[in-house]
């Protein structure tokens, strides 16, 4: 079944979206780690979900905000691309959730705090894979 035709112009008759979500994707992934630094895009991936930034100085601020607005979102690192995305129920905090994002990448500021305890969940998530063959398979391509 096709979908119907977008709503003309100031179709006020138009029932507003009940739902709105995004999707951002970088053009890397683990693929693109060097051998001396395997799990590197995966690792920016956990920054960049936390991370705080001049106009939003606390960690988790945007997971926060979607949380209270009763949305979702998730990050994913791929072989060749990150892709950040998440949803909420209903389009009025959007552009304040997109804003976050944003800021996120504009104008981030990592603590020491942070980036250890990243290492640390990605040194953990590596252990807990060591046993699936998908992911020894990954780590065999990359070498």
């Amino acid at each position: 079944i096709p979908a119907p035709p977008p709503p003309a112009d100031g179709d006020a008759s138009a029932p507003p979206p009940q739902e709105v979500a995004w999707s951002m994707q970088v053009g890397t992934g683990s693929f693109h780690d060097q051998r001396s630094a395997l799990g590197l895009a995966h690792y920016v991936e956990h920054l960049f979900v936390k991370v705080a930034n001049e106009k939003f100085p606390d960690e988790d601020e945007f997971d926060d905000f979607v949380v209270r607005n009763g949305g979702q979102n998730a990050a994913h690192t791929g072989y060749d691309f990150t892709n950040y995305r998440g949803s909420l129920p209903s389009p009025k905090a959007l552009l304040p959730s997109l804003e976050r994002l944003a800021e996120r990448f504009i104008s981030s500021t990592f603590t020491d705090s942070l980036t250890e305890r990243e290492i640390n969940s990605i040194h953990a998530e590596f252990v807990r894979y060591l046993v699936e063959d998908g992911w020894r398979k990954m780590a065999a391509i990359n070498r």
